[in-house]
Parts: structure tokens; C-alpha cells; sequence
């Protein structure tokens, strides 16, 4: 008897089903994982970090309060959360994280803007400076940095950018830049996953770095520049934090990790005996008519009276640029004859030039003359010579002495103050400074500065 053997494939069909999903599930479950744990992992750092910036907020307020002697300690707790504290507080750290404060006149400011924008930079022209340490204490997560560094926190992501968390401590109230710059005193090490305390204290009183007699640091300012030198691993934070302000402009020194921030000076404005040379500040140049008064009061000095100002020049240089107003003394008058501005970088025709006829008296006789000249009379007229202008807008070649004055003021000060010098073709110069005066008024840029106060304030910092 044969037996037939049956054969079937559902149960073979079934089988290969329950593989297939069971393979799919698998696979499914890595992709999860592939994706998923990264995520969750870049997410706990990203708590990590978020946390540690909190944590370093309250420890910015609390050194703030110890360094400004509202406090003499204050203790702030850290979670490590598996990442390391450092507190930089030594001469090696110090090399790193130090502020530097220039104060320049014109001449030193286009020296080291055009040749030494640089650390140290200053060093090449000589210029007047005073400098503190910092220091700093940080907290590093893989490759992500927080850190307290003078008086501001800071924030470094693995690409090496920065960011400011809080910031330092810069005061500006219109008039007067406040820096007190905050040094951490302490050199210690902590790593692992526990909670720790970090104690400062503070037994000094600021040292005052300006200003400061003993070396001849006065207020009210006599620069016309102040140029802050940050050399800091966060450099391109504290230069980000300087262009958010309205009396800072700042650039960066990658090279040397160091961002430097300008600021404008106020000379000083009103009536004033006629110094030489005479300063003007960087004009706001935001507004259509910013000068109010710019006027002359010339006092002879011998019998030959004012008789023998010929082809007298009033001048200042920028840079590329050169401002000349032009005087002449003839028949009792003293007339503005030409207003002449010239900028080298130009290409071709690099020369602006307007003539006058009208002119001032000049009044009494010879050493008692005297004459009033006012360089922003609406009355007088101007008359431009050239064919073509490269600043000027206007079609009409007959303007005011008013418009062109204001116009040439705000270019010639648009890079910051300068100094305006006096000479005349003559074999002598017929006025007496001593007894002649000036009249200066104008609207400055809203940056600049009068008054500078900046103290190193010094604070212990320890881990407990």
C-alpha cells in the first residue's frame, strides 16, 4: 500500500510573515535608537547648559555685590552635573583675560587705527595706557564653556563663537563711562557630578586707575579717543556687546583673541581763550544743522593791527581728508575767501572748493583792532568753482556760509575730533592769542564721552 505524502505551503507563508515583521520591528527599533539617543543625549547637555548659565547669572550678581562692597562674602552653589570648574585667577590665567584702556589724541588714533590695530598695538606709538587682570571662573561641559569674566557671563559653543549670557560691567550715563573692571583672585580645579560652593570675598578697597593725578589722568578728558583693548577668550562676545551699545563701535584682533572698542571724546564747547590748535569733537552727523556756534573773536597784538592777515588759513586734517577755511584781511574787512575740501582717496578730481566775497569788520585801529567772524552766517553767500562734486548734492553753486560749514564740519569729524591749526602766509601773524577767543557749540554723537572713572576691583574666589 502506497502512502501519498501531502504537501502544503500556507504553514511556510505564515512563518516567513512572522520573520519579516519581527524584522521590521528590529529594524525599526535601531533607526529609533540611531536618532533618538544622540537627541536625548543633546538634549540633557542642552539642560546641562542651560542650568549652568542660571547658575552663573546668580554667581555675576553675587561677585558684583562683593566687588562693589555691598557685601563682604557671599557662598553660590554650582552643580557640576558631570563637567569641570575652573577658577583662572593666577599670572598665567591673567595673560589671557586683561583689559587694556589707550587714551590717544587724533594724531596717535590714525597711527594705531592705520598701523597697529592690534594688542599691543599701542606700544609701537607710545601712547598712554593703564591695564588690569581679570581672571575668570568657568565651568566646561565637552566643548562648551560658561564662564564669569569681568563682571559679565559668557557662554562658548563647540564652534568656537561666543555669546554674552549677562553683561559686564559698563556704565554710561551720557557723559561718564563707569568700568569698574572685576579681577578674580584664585587658582583651583573641580570635576565630577556633585553640587559644590565657590565662597568670594573681598577685603580690598578699588584700586582707582583713572582717574588718577599721579600720572596725569584728569577728567575732564583731554584724548580725543579712549580705545579699550578686551584680550579674552570670549573676544567676539565682548565686541558683540560693544556694537549693541550706542557709545561703542568695536572690531576684533582674532589672531590675539581680543576685541577693541572705541569711544569718542568731547572737547570741551562754549567760549574759550583761542587755543593752538583748537579741537572739535565728532559732530552728529544724524542731523541736517548739528553746529550752533562756530565763531572767532580776533584781537590784534601790535600797531599793524589785523592789517597783515593775509591769506590766513584755518585748517584740519583727517585721514584722507583736509578741511581749509580761508581768510584775507583787505580794507577793513575780513572775508572769508574760499572754503577748500579735499579727501586724497578719491579718485580724480578730489577737490571741493567754494569762494566768497563778503567779509566781517574789523573794528577800532591798530592794536586795538578786533573783528568777530562767524563761520555759520546764514547771510553770507558761497559760490562753488568746480564742475563736478563728489559730497555734494545740492545743484544750486550759491550757498550759505551756514550750509557749507555744517556740511564740511560733519565730514570732517565723521572718523572722530580733530585738531584745527592756524598759519598765514604773512612773515609774522598778527593775532593775539592770549586775548582772542573762540566760540565752539555742537551737537556731538551720542557715544562720546566727558568724564572716564574706571577701577580695578579685586575679589577672592575659592571652592568650598
Amino acid at each position: 500500500m502506497k502512502h501519498r505524502l501531502l504537501q502544503s505551503e500556507n504553514a511556510v507563508s505564515s512563518v516567513v510573515g512572522v520573520i519579516i515583521i519581527i524584522g521590521l520591528t528590529i529594524t525599526s527599533i535601531g533607526i529609533i535608537l540611531l536618532y533618538s539617543v544622540p537627541a536625548i543625549g543633546g538634549l540633557e547637555n542642552s539642560a546641562k547648559i542651560h542650568k549652568s548659565e542660571q547658575s552663573f547669572s546668580v554667581l555675576d550678581s553675587r561677585m558684583s555685590k562683593v566687588a562693589l562692597g555691598e557685601s563682604p562674602s557671599q557662598l553660590i552653589a554650582i552643580s557640576l552635573m558631570g563637567g569641570t570648574l575652573n577658577i583662572n585667577g593666577n599670572e598665567d590665567s591673567y595673560n589671557n583675560s586683561q583689559i587694556v584702556v589707550v587714551t590717544a589724541n587724533s594724531s596717535g588714533y590714525e597711527n594705531i587705527t592705520q598701523n597697529g590695530y592690534y594688542w599691543k598695538g599701542w606700544e609701537k606709538y607710545g601712547l598712554d595706557n593703564f591695564s588690569s587682570s581679570m581672571g575668570s571662573i568657568e565651568c566646561l561641559y565637552q566643548d562648551h564653556t560658561v564662564a564669569y569674566e569681568g563682571g559679565g557671563v559668557w557662554s562658548k559653543y563647540p564652534n568656537g563663537r561666543s555669546v554674552m549670557i549677562s553683561p559686564p560691567e559698563f556704565h554710561y550715563n551720557g557723559q561718564t563711562l563707569t568700568l569698574p573692571i572685576m579681577k578674580v583672585n584664585g587658582y583651583s580645579s573641580v570635576s565630577g557630578s556633585s553640587d559644590i560652593s565657590i565662597s568670594v570675598t573681598s577685603s580690598d578697597t578699588p584700586k582707582q586707575l583713572f582717574p588718577d593725578r599721579a600720572n596725569n589722568r584728569t577728567n575732564p578728558l583731554e584724548a580725543d579717543k579712549i580705545i579699550i583693548f578686551i584680550k579674552s577668550e570670549f573676544y567676539d562676545a565682548w565686541a558683540d556687546y560693544a556694537n549693541s551699545q550706542t557709545y561703542t563701535r568695536a572690531t576684533t584682533d582674532i589672531p590675539n583673541k581680543t576685541a577693541i572698542v572705541e569711544l569718542d571724546v568731547i572737547p570741551p564747547m562754549g567760549k574759550n581763550v583761542l587755543a593752538y590748535p583748537f579741537k572739535v569733537g565728532a559732530i552728529d552727523d544724524t542731523q541736517d544743522y548739528p553746529m550752533h556756534n562756530f565763531s572767532f573773536e580776533l584781537h590784534a597784538k601790535g600797531s599793524q593791527g589785523l592789517n597783515s592777515l593775509n591769506n590766513y588759513e584755518v585748517f584740519a586734517s583727517s585721514g584722507s581728508r583736509t578741511l581749509t577755511f580761508k581768510l584775507h584781511e583787505k580794507s577793513n574787512e575780513i572775508k572769508i575767501t574760499s572754503i577748500l575740501y579735499q579727501d586724497t582717496s578719491v579718485d580724480g578730481d578730489n577737490e571741493e572748493e567754494w569762494e566768497g566775497k563778503d567779509g566781517f569788520p574789523v573794528i577800532d585801529k591798530q592794536s586795538d583792532e578786533m573783528a568777530l567772524i562767524d563761520l555759520l552766517d546764514d547771510s553770507f553767500d558761497m559760490e562753488y568753482t568746480k564742475e563736478s562734486a563728489f559730497t555734494w548734492n545740492q545743484t544750486n553753486s550759491i550757498q550759505s556760509l551756514y550750509n557749507v560749514t555744517q556740511h564740511y564740519m560733519k565730514l570732517i569729524t565723521e572718523d572722530g575730533a580733530v585738531q584745527f591749526k592756524m598759519k598765514t602766509s604773512g612773515n609774522s601773524d598778527p593775532i593775539d592769542y592770549g586775548s582772542s577767543s573762540i566760540e565752539l557749540n555742537y551737537d556731538s554723537r551720542p557715544e562720546s564721552l566727558i568724564y572716564l572713572h574706571v577701577t580695578e576691583n579685586e575679589v577672592s574666589a575659592e571652592i568650598v
